[in-house]
């Protein structure tokens, strides 16, 4: 969160409602076959809210969060879930997320 300090027409300062401040992230990922044996691939960094993050294979289609992948930290994991069965290495992940 950001603070902001004003100053109105006649010089008085006061504080201005926080200000949340959201930085996007887009993360690639070439898969190699450590990747593909491990099940995961570590972020950039971690995501305020991980149900929100969107993952595609690219050249592929979208996956959906619990069903294909999840996310914990900074790690987003496949193990048991949709992508297991489809990866192949070299397969490309596009990872885009909030923080």
């Amino acid at each position: 969160m950001i603070r902001l300090l004003a100053q109105d027409e006649n010089g008085r300062q006061f504080l201005v409602e926080p200000v949340e401040t959201i930085q996007e992230f887009l993360d690639y990922f070439t898969l190699d076959a450590a990747d593909i044996t491990n099940k995961f691939v570590t972020l950039t960094t971690q995501p305020t809210t991980v149900e929100k993050s969107l993952v595609d294979v690219v050249r592929g289609c979208t996956q959906k969060y619990g069903t294909d992948f999840i996310a914990a930290g900074d790690v987003l994991s496949w193990d048991g879930l949709g992508l297991e069965t489809g990866l192949v290495l070299g397969d490309t992940l596009r990872v885009h997320y909030t923080i």
